[in-house]
């Protein structure tokens, strides 16, 4: 198993080469599994996540660093 990590900033590309590696997979019957991070749909930390992300927590030298940790 190989384990394929794309990253960067917002508008630089990285969900076109996600989308040019799925179809690369699928053109060549390889096996794949595509998972996004962070996982905002997590039934139990998902939510958490999102409000973090978009700042209702505060700034983040004002958010408990137990609850950033998670």
């Amino acid at each position: 198993m190989k384990l394929i990590v794309i990253e960067g900033i917002d508008g630089s590309g990285k969900s076109t080469q996600v989308n040019l590696l799925k179809k690369y997979f699928s053109d060549n019957n390889l096996k794949y599994k595509f998972v996004h991070f962070p996982r905002t749909d997590s039934p139990i930390y998902g939510d958490l996540i999102s409000r973090f992300l978009r700042g209702e927590f505060g700034q983040l030298d004002q958010v408990d660093p137990y609850l950033v940790s998670v």
